[in-house]
């Protein structure tokens, strides 16, 4: 009896007087020892909602544990954001299947903050951008030394030699040693 009391915060007393008869109990504390006791949620939004062995369970009986509900709010926030760019998805495709190019004013999603890339070429009919020319896997690009047979013995042992910066030299005294 003295948790219950503690609990309510009254006195045992009044504890007494209430199981007693004398006084009615307030309605605030049969309602809290109602949810606590009988792990009932007031009002009627939670008809159907209680607590059972630690979890939330839901009206159609899915248990909720108290850490997988720690990013409900996120969870919600995603699904709405999901519903929303769904729609607007479709939105593009029936305007492309209609044969017509997307503009912001017809419905195309665009942020300011995104920079938009040049155009690098022609677009074909519904304002797709033109098939980009293939992967190029020659060696064109790559530099060559002086010649095709290769570095002089010069060049060479200039690439051996580490910076001057590591070596304390500068580049004024020249080289130490004779090419290879």
């Amino acid at each position: 009896m003295d948790d219950v009391a503690k609990l309510l915060r009254v006195t045992p007393r009044t504890l007494h007087n209430w199981n007693s008869g004398r006084h009615d109990i307030p309605y605030s504390a049969y309602k809290l020892l109602r949810v606590l006791l009988r792990h009932e949620l007031p009002g009627d939004e939670w008809v159907g909602w209680h607590f059972h062995r630690g979890k939330l369970y839901t009206p159609e009986g899915y248990a909720i544990a108290a850490h997988e509900s720690a990013w409900w709010s996120l969870l919600i926030r995603k699904a709405h954001m999901f519903t929303t760019l769904y729609a607007a998805f479709h939105d593009l495709q029936d305007t492309r299947k209609a044969g017509r190019g997307v503009t912001p004013a017809d419905g195309g999603v665009r942020s300011a903050s995104q920079p938009q890339a040049a155009q690098t070429g022609p677009t074909d009919a519904v304002g797709r951008a033109a098939k980009p020319p293939g992967l190029d896997l020659s060696n064109k690009h790559f530099r060559t030394m002086s010649t095709e047979k290769g570095p002089s013995h010069r060049e060479a042992a200039d690439l051996l030699q580490p910076p001057s910066f590591v070596s304390g030299r500068s580049q004024k005294q020249g080289h130490d040693h004779e090419p290879v």
